[in-house]
């Protein structure tokens, strides 16, 4: 039984991603902009796209057709060179929102990379204003990413915490082009829920710290130090209770960490000998998710 301030769960869980130069997702290069607002050949319910601060984001819906009225909204951001066909088809996100009744939002940015600053942040508030608007989704809207749509995910919960029910983000961490070295640039109003995913054989974004872009090293702080920070915000104890996930990834073993006696859900899963770009065995990923953000709503908003 997983014990929080308030509330008492029964649930494990994962997720997460980061980085500037690293692709999310299979494939990577097949020019969302184009679609713009032709729908003819579109794949979702909607594709279009919509002018920010950072230029035009093209962005993809998925409503599923038996969908309740006030859904949980879901919105997955790709990593940097992918799109958001390649990390949609990475979480087999159409299945989730079918299977769980979420509605999805795909967002990509114009440069194929999202900037790691308040621009970039404000940029995905501002098309979720726009499906907020435009779908019946309620108050529960929770992040997914890999890679440099992980680093985002995790900054549009410090910029915009009251936005923000929880976040699943993969491959990645928390990181800033204003970077003071002890996330002074995080200073999130409300409590997020926290689901790190990383793989110890990520060459992309190193499990303990540090990276590789375009073959030129980096430092950069381990993915636990993110994590750390936090578990710190959501005012967890020092006490963790451990999960062994047989095949998160197919062949693949995974332990899952999770904090205790947070004021919500936080969780790291370490990937064993797991890669940048995940392999999911999409029923398990899909059951992690959907547990840890029942979890996160049921925290947030009782």
């Amino acid at each position: 039984m997983q014990c929080f301030k308030a509330v008492k769960w029964g649930f494990f869980v994962v997720l997460s991603g980061w980085l500037t130069g690293c692709g999310g997702g299979s494939g990577g290069s097949d020019a969302v902009a184009s679609e713009g607002n032709n729908t003819s050949e579109c794949e979702y319910t909607e594709c279009s796209q919509v002018e920010t601060g950072i230029g035009t984001v093209s962005y993809a819906v998925y409503q599923p057709s038996s969908l309740d009225e006030n859904a949980p909204l879901l919105i997955i951001l790709p990593g940097a060179t992918a799109t958001y066909r390649s990390v949609e088809s990475t979480y087999q996100a159409r299945e989730f929102a079918d299977q769980y009744g979420y509605i999805l939002l795909l967002a990509q940015s114009p440069q194929l990379a999202w900037p790691f600053n308040q621009a970039g942040t404000t940029a995905v508030i501002e098309v979720l204003d726009l499906i907020q608007g435009s779908y019946p989704v309620n108050q529960q809207v929770f992040m997914a990413g890999i890679s440099n749509g992980s680093i985002l995910s995790n900054l549009v919960a410090c910029d915009y915490a009251d936005r923000v029910t929880g976040i699943f983000s993969a491959s990645g961490q928390m990181f800033h082009w204003e970077d003071d070295g002890a996330y002074g640039f995080c200073q999130p109003n409300d409590s997020v829920g926290i689901a790190y995913v990383h793989g110890t054989a990520d060459n992309d974004i190193f499990y303990h710290g540090g990276g590789n872009y375009g073959g030129t090293r980096y430092s950069s702080p381990a993915v636990w130090d993110a994590f750390d920070f936090w578990r710190a915000h959501n005012q967890c104890s020092d006490e963790f209770v451990s999960v062994h996930l047989p095949e998160l990834e197919l062949g693949r073993t995974a332990d899952t960490e999770i904090a205790q006696n947070c004021n919500i859900p936080m969780q790291f899963t370490t990937s064993n000998r797991g890669v940048h770009v995940p392999d999911w065995q999409p029923d398990i990923l899909h059951n992690l998710m959907h547990t840890f953000f029942v979890a996160s709503a049921a925290a947030k908003f009782g």
